[in-house]
């Protein structure tokens, strides 16, 4: 499987699609720290009150917390790029090389969390360099500081390659980019719609969703940092998402006829 991951990620590095998938990470990175840093302070502490003035410092939690849009705005391309085989049906010529169907279904999923982690640790690295450029550092790289941002970065990274195996699983099954996009942003993003209409309109106290929802529990890790409390159920929730994505992919994987 190693040899696997090895060759795809070769192919996908000598292409021009992943340079362009990385291209909107970092507008969508600058989307979020270019109009914080131009609004100033009243607007990043409505946004995280725990941010005194905007700078690099306090740029992670705003950058960790809004690494749930993710799943919905990077994760699409992600999958594409790392699921070539899917679309363009080229699963038999891999099978019949003497590949194993589980070890070619699962090395997509592997490979979708290798380029997510990519992705993620470029949109937070550079979010913070721009935020430092516009607003200095403004604090002191301490050890807790540094371990809680690596430990936020972890959990969401792994949240995020259970968000691929989900459109792994989807792409497979459509087959067309189109009808995937569809299927993929509505199961991501539609719930998180509805969750802050109903907070911000009828003041509910829904935030007990973020237990059951990827994209919820992602931006309350962020939000509140690594703490016990939301942590351990941000894990169990991606050990749930990813045992769930894979069965049901492997499944239909195995019993598909490929062509």
């Amino acid at each position: 499987m190693l040899n696997i991951i090895k060759a795809d990620l070769y192919r996908i590095f000598k292409g021009k699609t992943i340079y362009v998938s990385f291209g909107v990470v970092l507008l969508f990175m600058v989307l979020v720290v270019y109009p914080v840093g131009m609004l100033g302070y009243s607007f990043l502490n409505y946004v995280h009150p725990i941010a005194a003035e905007f700078n690099g410092y306090h740029s992670a939690p705003l950058l960790q917390m809004n690494g749930n849009l993710f799943t919905i705005v990077i994760m699409p391309f992600i999958t594409i790029v790392a699921c070539p085989i899917f679309f363009h049906k080229t699963v038999k010529n891999e099978v019949s090389w003497g590949l194993s169907r589980t070890k070619l279904y699962v090395s997509r999923v592997i490979l979708i969390g290798i380029i997510s982690a990519i992705a993620y640790l470029l949109y937070l690295a550079t979010g913070m360099v721009l935020a430092t450029i516009l607003g200095g550092f403004g604090g002191q790289a301490t050890t807790s500081y540094v371990i809680n941002i690596l430990l936020v970065a972890l959990v969401q990274i792994l949240m995020l390659t259970a968000a691929g195996s989900l459109g792994a699983l989807l792409y497979f099954v459509v087959k067309k980019k189109w009808l995937f996009n569809e299927y993929y942003v509505g199961i991501t993003f539609l719930p998180s719609i509805i969750v802050s209409i109903l907070v911000g309109l009828l003041d509910f106290d829904l935030l007990w969703l973020a237990n059951i929802d990827l994209t919820l529990s992602m931006g309350r890790l962020g939000y509140f940092g690594f703490e016990a409390r939301y942590a351990i159920p941000a894990l169990i929730l991606t050990v749930i998402w990813l045992s769930i994505t894979l069965f049901l992919g492997l499944s239909r994987f195995h019993k598909a006829e490929v062509k």
